[in-house]
Formats: structure tokens, sequence, C-alpha cells
């Protein structure tokens, strides 16, 4: 799992220090997580990521282990007994034996520049995909791969194509595609179901912005004149390659979305 920083992380409503995090607890064991955006102080969008969490456990058949009522105790304690300070917080849910582990810390983050989010970023393309995509199930194999890649290449995400050459998502985003004046995206069943791609749809109903989902093969990608990635730290960021595959990261469209996104979240922190 990803390393807790600052002092404290909260494990089954108690405050540890983080010098006592125990990374055996994750070993061998199916573990659902969220990464959570603190943001003026608030975590942004944590009704949604709590149904999303709940949805996983479903998925993954260890439901009925966490209270959803248990969440936003246990990140307002995490805040409380940390020093102040926006970032990401991860919320996990692993099965033991007898009993489970509810946790929450401080992550790392890795929020794109100024210049990512005016000229867009890099992407590289890597044959993989999770084995369930609508679950946010801990992988560490792939998220191995996919950082190794990432840092090699020296890029900002890593683009999972399937076995049938289709793409389906990032490693820690989602993916969009214009075309004129609609908007593309892989189909909802092959992707992790994300707080902001969600937010993408609702913007596109408010602003008339025809969108569609379906497949899109790798080999088809230079048919779309920009691309977009969209998560909890990104936001929604420009897309300027995909390999060698040029997209305009100026594109009206992704700018209009960019803007109604900022300011769906400057209301959401209000």
């Amino acid at each position: 799992m990803l390393e807790p920083i600052r002092d404290y992380f909260i494990h089954n409503g108690e405050a540890l220090k983080i010098e006592t995090f125990d990374h055996s607890l994750f070993k061998d064991r199916n573990t659902i997580y969220e990464v959570i955006r603190l943001m003026s102080g608030k975590a942004v969008f944590l009704e949604e990521h709590i149904h999303r969490l709940m949805d996983s456990l479903k998925i993954s058949g260890i439901d009925n282990i966490a209270d959803p009522a248990s969440v936003p105790v246990y990140i307002n304690k995490l805040i409380d007994v940390n020093p102040p300070g926006d970032g990401n917080i991860l919320f996990c849910v692993t099965k033991a034996d007898w009993h489970s582990h509810l946790m929450t810390w401080f992550v790392e983050h890795h929020y794109p520049s100024v210049m990512d989010y005016q000229n867009g970023v890099k992407i590289r393309s890597l044959k993989a995909m999770r084995s369930n995509p609508a679950a946010k199930v801990w992988n560490a194999h792939l998220r191995k791969k996919a950082s190794y890649l990432k840092e090699s290449a020296k890029v900002f995400e890593i683009l999972y194509v399937d076995n049938n050459k289709n793409i389906t998502e990032c490693s820690k985003s989602n993916i969009f595609l214009i075309r004129g004046n609609r908007i593309f995206t892989p189909p909802a069943n092959v992707v992790l179901p994300g707080i902001t791609r969600e937010k993408i749809f609702m913007l596109c109903r408010q602003h008339g912005i025809d969108i569609l989902e379906t497949d899109i093969p790798f080999n088809d990608l230079m048919l779309y004149e920009s691309a977009f990635i969209t998560g909890t730290s990104p936001k929604i960021v420009a897309v300027k390659h995909i390999d060698n595959i040029r997209f305009n990261p100026a594109n009206a469209i992704l700018r209009a979305l960019m803007q109604a996104y900022d300011e769906l979240l400057a209301e959401e922190i209000k």
C-alpha cells in the first residue's frame, strides 16, 4: 500500500503514530480503497467516494464489514490529529480472518503543474487490464508495473490497452477523446467508474455537449483531435501525446469543461 505521511493514521477509529504502520496487514488480502482529495480543509465529493467504496466492497464479495457512517468520522479524526494542510487521503477496508481493518491516512500527492494544465501531458500505452475494473481493489503488481513504465518513459500517465486492442482507462484516471463536437470514452463496464468521470457526464448534460460511451480501438486514436484525462488528483488535464500520437490541448470543448469543473469544485468546497 501507499506509505502514510504526516504524523498519524487512523486504524479502526484509533489514532496511531505512522511509525507503527504495519504493511503486513495487506499481504495476500483484498484491499478496497478510495483516494479522496482534501481542498480548503474539505474532503471533496466525499459522499460519492463513500458510495463507490460500498459498491466496490459488494462487487468484491466482502460487503457488510464497513459502516458508511464511519468513513467521514475517521477522516475528520485524521484531519484533526495531523498538522493542517490539503492533500490526498487514502481510506481502505481490508478483511482479515476474524475481523476487518478500516484505515485512513494521508498519502503523497502529485498534482499537474500550471504548465501541464496549459500545454497538456504525455501518456504511454501499456497492454494490461484490471481483472475487475468496476471495483477499486489494490493491485500491487499492476501498480508497480505502471509506475515503473511511467518513471522510465518520463510520462504523466499510463494508458491500458486490453486484449481486444481497445483502450480502457489509465493507471489512476479515466480517459476521454474529442472529435468534432462530440466526446468519446470507453464503456463503463471496462473502466473504474471515476468520480470525476461521472461529473464530466453531468457537465456535458448541463452544457449540451454530446458524449458517447463506446469501444475505442487503440489503432483509431489518430482519428481524434483532442484527449484529456480525469481523476481525483489531476481534475481535468489535457493530453498532448499518447505514445507518438499528437493531440490538441487547446480544444475549445476541453477548455470549457476544465473551467466548468473548476467552478463545480469551488461550489463543492464552499
